[in-house]
């Protein structure tokens, strides 16, 4: 008898779940649609992660449980995300290429509305503007990457954009990613690759994204989980949590300071010496839960704004720091940077980030120099 009720109730349930599964589906795939992503693949030869161009090249990034912000992103001929394909060879313009990390990425906008696509409008048809970001990302990564780009693309002018967790997280101990890291040993800076494999869960995880579920369920509803809050109110933890500015904790990275002033002072020493007669232009994003909150220089996170544009005037990289502009347009108008469901830059961001950068670039002599022309396509 029982075995008779439990193949009864099986065969009622069953079908009732694959039914509530099926409608899950569909709600999660084309009414709150779970986030799409790229691949990620290690690029051997030049030694950095790129986007698979064999794997989804299109797709949409949504942002929280009610899926709010939806932004569509295409991986181009060269495994990037880019609204337009990258020519190698045979340009005939001169190529402003600007590497960093997600917030070149630009998952959280379309296409074309990042600070890349902005400033290519910007420039008009003078000037090629390719992209190259990779979350994660930071200083060393991006020495690589700029080795990368000059190999393959041969820029006629490099733009580094850096944000405030990139600099201790170019010392090994701390990366997050595939790729170049500095381990410091007797006071010297010393070029490490950090290769971590593909663990199998992220392997399963390829093959059950192609259920909209699955995706939901993963990236926007457990990645949005803020257990920070609940984890403060218990008695035993509240005094332990740390107080996290600008996607780092203030406190501990300060205790690197003295590891941060040398790989950075490494990192934009090789940049400079490997790339001669390239420009140079560093841009840092601003402190802005410190711009919201009213003084931005007493920020605990300021201090690395202020070592990199005394490393930078050292070295005579044209720098830009978005403290300043970021700051007056936010008074003036009261709008935010981000977005209320994502830290990095909304099309707000983007587009301040682009004009600023475009008029340091101008400042800089870096616009309309003939000499940038010369051989652009080579």
């Amino acid at each position: 008898m029982k075995r008779t009720a439990f193949r009864d109730l099986l065969s009622v349930s069953l079908p009732t779940i694959i039914v509530i599964l099926g409608l899950m589906e569909l709600v999660f795939r084309f009414v709150l649609p779970g986030r799409a992503v790229p691949y990620r693949v290690w690029d051997e030869e030049d030694q950095i992660l790129k986007y698979d161009v064999n794997g989804p090249r299109t797709g949409v990034t949504t942002i929280g449980p009610l899926a709010r912000q939806r932004c569509r992103w295409h991986i181009n001929n060269c495994g990037w995300n880019s609204d337009v394909d990258y020519q190698m060879t045979g340009r005939s313009k001169p190529l402003i290429a600007i590497i960093g990390d997600s917030y070149i990425e630009s998952f959280q906008v379309d296409t074309g509305r990042s600070v890349t696509g902005i400033l290519r409008n910007l420039v008009g048809s003078d000037y090629e503007v390719y992209g190259f970001g990779m979350s994660g990302a930071s200083l060393s990564t991006y020495l690589q990457m700029a080795r990368y780009v000059s190999k393959r693309f041969e820029p006629s002018i490099l733009v580094i954009t850096v944000v405030h967790n990139d600099l201790h997280q170019s010392i090994c101990a701390y990366s997050q990613l595939n790729g170049l890291c500095f381990r410091l040993k007797d006071n010297y800076v010393i070029e490490a690759t950090k290769i971590v494999p593909t663990p199998f869960h992220e392997k399963a995880y390829r093959v059950m994204a192609t259920s909209g579920l699955v995706r939901y369920l993963r990236a926007n509803l457990l990645q949005n989980v803020q257990f920070g809050p609940i984890l403060s109110r218990l008695p035993i933890i509240c005094n332990r949590m740390p107080a996290y500015t600008a996607n780092i904790d203030p406190a501990m990275v300060l205790k690197s300071k003295d590891e941060i002033e040398k790989v950075l002072n490494y990192g934009l020493n090789a940049l400079v010496q490997e790339h001669p007669g390239v420009p140079i232009v560093v841009m840092v994003d601003a402190p802005r839960p410190d711009i919201y909150s009213g003084d931005p220089e007493l920020s605990r996170v300021y201090w690395m704004n202020k070592l990199v544009a005394r490393e930078c005037f050292q070295l005579g990289i044209c720098f830009l720091d978005l403290t300043g502009l970021f700051s007056s347009q936010f008074r003036a108008k009261g709008t935010k940077f981000e977005s209320e469901w994502d830290q990095h830059w909304n099309e707000n961001g983007h587009r301040a980030a682009a004009r600023a950068l475009f008029n340091k670039l101008t400042e800089c002599g870096l616009l309309g120099n003939r000499r940038n022309r010369v051989n652009a396509g080579r």
